[in-house]
């Protein structure tokens, strides 16, 4: 009897042994597409923070005179941006503007994107010494990993950059 019972409980057992690839059949999607969206989520965090160095030295150049000295000045600023950008995204999928305002309360500021969330076409005001100049700089990152769009609601994300500041007292061009 003992032995009968023995044979009944065997092949029960048995049974089970496929159950971790089973159970790793079923999580492993999940867990993946979870992999995948942290993942792009830190890759869309450095491009912005790469964006944000880019801006932060090309403003810089525009704040001390060394854009508006320079031949062509919405040129030398483009190139100060695309330069450091390190290769990291395409200039191509950059739009940028400098504006200058009289004060440092704005009442009022043109958007980057259109109704349909695609960039406005790139802008340069020519700035003079003391200015108070704002410097945008965005671009649409489109998602790849999927149920991250649902997540953040959305299928592209629209990434700014802002850099505002007063420009130094330097001696144009031609002076």
């Amino acid at each position: 009897m003992f032995r009968l019972s023995a044979l009944f409980r065997n092949p029960i057992r048995r049974k089970e042994r496929g159950s971790l690839s089973v159970e790793f059949a079923l999580l492993a999607p999940a867990f993946l597409i979870l992999l995948f969206g942290i993942i792009e989520s830190g890759v869309m965090l450095l491009h912005s923070v790469v964006m944000e160095g880019a801006a932060q030295e090309a403003a810089r150049q525009v704040r001390t005179g060394v854009v508006q000295n320079d031949g062509a000045p919405e040129t030398a600023f483009k190139n100060l941006l695309c330069d450091n950008l390190y290769h990291m995204m395409s200039c191509n999928d950059l739009t940028y503007t400098v504006d200058t305002f009289p004060t440092f309360v704005l009442s009022s500021m043109t958007s980057m994107f259109d109704a349909n969330g695609n960039l406005v076409p790139s802008s340069y005001a020519d700035t003079e010494p003391g200015d108070i100049v704002i410097v945008r700089v965005a671009r649409v990152w489109s998602f790849m990993t999927p149920l991250i769009s649902y997540a953040y609601g959305t299928e592209t994300m629209q990434l700014i950059t802002t850099v505002v500041f007063r420009n130094e007292p330097f001696t144009p061009a031609g002076s």
